[in-house]
């Protein structure tokens, strides 16, 4: 599913492990996580992360990796923004599973703002992903969307897995 420059509200799951996650671990702060040499944070464990701070790209870096299944990141009202020559905005290695992120936005990278293609069973709520280079969001199987705004990306703003079973109105 392509949606260009649309506003898409979609319905979230019910209790995901992403949400218990949250509930029953401890918080870490997000922006004091080390990254690697593509990535300026890296996520390798379940839990709820938080951003304190606003992440900012650098060229050849992508903002946050998530290498980890069971993850809820509250973006806290933050934004991660990215800059000429960066790479997504956040991103997951293949085949992580139950990853929620909430509250804040993802706007300016030079590749894609959310890239979960791999990913399975997604939760992004009250997110804006705005303005990255290619798409604004790609989603693989059992993603849901609820209360997002993605608009003015370059190739597309939305594209899921053709088994992502989304549902929502234009």
């Amino acid at each position: 599913m392509n949606l260009h420059g649309s506003s898409v509200t979609l319905p979230a799951d019910d209790q995901p492990a992403a949400d218990r996650a949250r509930r029953t671990t401890r918080t870490v702060i997000l922006n004091k996580l080390a990254g690697d040499d593509r990535s300026l944070h890296v996520i390798t464990a379940p839990g709820h992360y938080i951003l304190t701070d606003d992440v900012l790209g650098v060229p050849g870096k992508r903002g946050i990796l998530i290498r980890s299944d069971h993850v809820s990141i509250d973006l806290c009202g933050k934004s991660v923004i990215g800059c000429p020559d960066s790479l997504d905005g956040i991103a997951c290695s293949p085949l992580v599973a139950d990853i929620k992120i909430a509250d804040g936005v993802v706007r300016g990278w030079d590749e894609d703002g959310i890239d979960l293609g791999e990913a399975m069973a997604i939760q992004l709520v009250n997110m804006g992903v705005f303005e990255n280079r290619h798409f604004g969001v790609l989603l693989g199987p059992g993603a849901s969307l609820s209360n997002c705004v993605i608009d003015g990306n370059g190739t597309a703003s939305i594209t899921t897995a053709s088994k992502a079973g989304c549902k929502g109105e234009r």
